[in-house]
Formats: C-alpha cells, sequence, structure tokens
C-alpha cells in the first residue's frame, strides 16, 4: 500500500508512534474543479494520462432569466453530455455505492491501495471556509488509514492532502463512496482523446458559445454595482459572477494543458491553438479582477469600452482556436 511513514507524538508519558499508509503521495494540483482534481490524481495513480478530465468542459452558455442577477446567468459547470470521462481516463466505475460504515471492505480496497472517492456537501466538511454556512456538491478522497481508526482524508482541490478523521466524523459527512478501479486502456487512446477534442470544439461553435460572450458583453452595460450592498446576504449581487468567471477562466487553463500534452502527439499547429486558450484564460481573469476592484471600491458603473474589448478578444480568440483544432479533421 502506497507508503507507509511513521508519525511521532510527543506525549507526557514518553513517545507515541503511529503507522499512516498513504496511497497518494504526489498529488495533481492545478486549475481543476473538485471533481477534475479527484479523477485526475486516481488516473495518475493508475499511471494514466490525466489531462484529459478537462475534456466536455470548455464552453460559455449566458442564460436571459429574468429572476436570476445577472452572475447566476452564467453555466460555469454545462458540459457536453455524450462523453465517457471515466474510460478515457481509464477507470472503471463500481456501479453500487459503497456506504462508509462497511468499514471492512473500505480498509480492503485501501489495503489493496484503491483510492475511494467521497461525493458530499462542503456545509459538512469541518477542514473549509464553507463549514456549516454554505451548501455546495463536493469531491474529496479517502486516502489511507492511520494506525487505530481514523482515516486520512486528501482534498486535492482545496491543497489539502493530509487531514485525519475517524470514522464517526466521516459519516457525519457523506453517507457512500464511490470506487473506480484501474481499466485497461486500448491501443489506440490517442485516437479516442483527439476525436472527443474534435467533439468540443464542434460543440462550442454549433452551440454559438462566442454570441453567448456577446450577450454577456451586452448584459453588463446594466450593472451595478451598489446592489451587492443592498441585497440579503443569500442574493448577493456579483459575488456569484466573481465566482463563475473564476470557474470559467480555469476551464480555458485545463484544456489548454490538454491541449498541450496531445499537440506533442498531434501537430505543431495545436501548439499555437494551445497559446490562443491560454491568452483566453488571462483575459478572463483579467476581467474578474477589474470587476473585484469594482466592487471592493464600491463603484456603480463599468467602464463599458474596457469591457466590451476584454470579452471580444475572447470570442475571438476561442472562436479562432476551436476553428482551428476543427481543421485538422
Amino acid at each position: 500500500m502506497g507508503i507507509t511513514q511513521s508519525c511521532i507524538e510527543n506525549k507526557r508519558n514518553g513517545i507515541k508512534i503511529r503507522s499512516i499508509k498513504m496511497i497518494i503521495n504526489d498529488f495533481i494540483t492545478g486549475p481543476y474543479d473538485c471533481y477534475q482534481s479527484v479523477m485526475a490524481n486516481i488516473a495518475a495513480h493508475y499511471g494514466h494520462v490525466y489531462q484529459t478530465v478537462a475534456l466536455g468542459k470548455i464552453s460559455f452558455m449566458y442564460r436571459n432569466e429574468k429572476n436570476n442577477f445577472i452572475g447566476k446567468r452564467i453555466d460555469a459547470l454545462h458540459m457536453r453530455k455524450d462523453l465517457k470521462i471515466d474510460e478515457l481516463l481509464g477507470l472503471e466505475r463500481k456501479e453500487q455505492p459503497l456506504l462508509i460504515n462497511c468499514v471492512d471492505e473500505m480498509d480492503c480496497l485501501l489495503e489493496k491501495n484503491i483510492p475511494i472517492v467521497v461525493w458530499a456537501d462542503l456545509y459538512n466538511c469541518n477542514w473549509n471556509q464553507a463549514y456549516h454556512k454554505y451548501h455546495f456538491k463536493h469531491y474529496f478522497l479517502i486516502n489511507g488509514k492511520v494506525e487505530g481508526k481514523s482515516y486520512v482524508i486528501a482534498d486535492p482541490f482545496f491543497h489539502k492532502f493530509y487531514l485525519e478523521q475517524s470514522l464517526e466524523e466521516l459519516t457525519k459527512i457523506a453517507d457512500s463512496c464511490i470506487v473506480y478501479k484501474k481499466k485497461e486502456i486500448k491501443q489506440d487512446r490517442w485516437n479516442e482523446i483527439e476525436e472527443e477534442i474534435l467533439k468540443d470544439a464542434q460543440y462550442y461553435l454549433d452551440n454559438d458559445m462566442g454570441n453567448n460572450i456577446v450577450k454577456f458583453s451586452t448584459a453588463l452595460k446594466d450593472i451595478d454595482f451598489s446592489k451587492e450592498f443592498n441585497y440579503p446576504q443569500d442574493e448577493l449581487y456579483a459575488i456569484p459572477m466573481l465566482d463563475n468567471l473564476k470557474i470559467v477562466g480555469e476551464q480555458r487553463e485545463a484544456y489548454a494543458k490538454l491541449l498541450k500534452y496531445t499537440g506533442a502527439n498531434w501537430n505543431k499547429v495545436m501548439l499555437e491553438a494551445t497559446q490562443w486558450l491560454l491568452s483566453s484564460a488571462e483575459l478572463w481573469g483579467k476581467l474578474r479582477i477589474y470587476f473585484m476592484k469594482m466592487i471592493l471600491t464600491n463603484s456603480c458603473k463599468c467602464d463599458n469600452a474596457l469591457i466590451v474589448s476584454y470579452l471580444e478578444n475572447i470570442r475571438q480568440l476561442e472562436e479562432k482556436t476551436f476553428r482551428t483544432i476543427l481543421k485538422k479533421k
């Protein structure tokens, strides 16, 4: 099992040595959401290509819903539905969830070097600032066990790589967990990955993501950040927009990592497309920082010309990226 470490604790009555067994010791971190972070680390643990976790999540959907504030109209988690990401990562998901109180089965999996995925509510996770405050779906790993009854938790999304939780604490966080076992990868996996990238590019253009960016740009002309201070906390005006723009920017970074990795096996044009997508990610980040400054200075109106310029550059860069990818066909 992974690596066995010794933890020495100073006690008044002497020194206590505990054996700590962890499966994953070198973690993948990067511009990934919590689900991608967990899946990337499991894939890397099994010796498979982890960059493919970015597939299917490269879009920008803006929905003109009158009942929602502008930030909540961004569907930052929108993804292509016909994607079998488990197979592309070389993972096989056990159909039935594993109950966390099935201690013998959990311990058996950990002894076999199989990390366990927990799907939980951040509200119940006592190692982050959302604890007993906000409800968000979240993924983390059971990555090993401490001699005795405590389990080792790893939450790569929050860069928490060693957390001890008792079985009692775990059952308060979630009822069940998910098991992914290693699956043999097909010999033509590069063809499969390239085909999914082509599908993503076609999906981006077919669903007119560029026009969604234009709609968002148009809506921003009427934004008034003073409302941020006039609404109840559960209806924050700008904060959802800042959160969603962060996700959108990170999705571009993650996809650029995928294009860079596959580009070496594809062609030099892909490396150029990678740079365009990284430039887009940088502009999404600049836009988010600009809005953050507006909120902190309690400014009411934005520089519309600057916003339009940022978003138009983003639209051109992204459309050029995916049109270039489709030329591979």
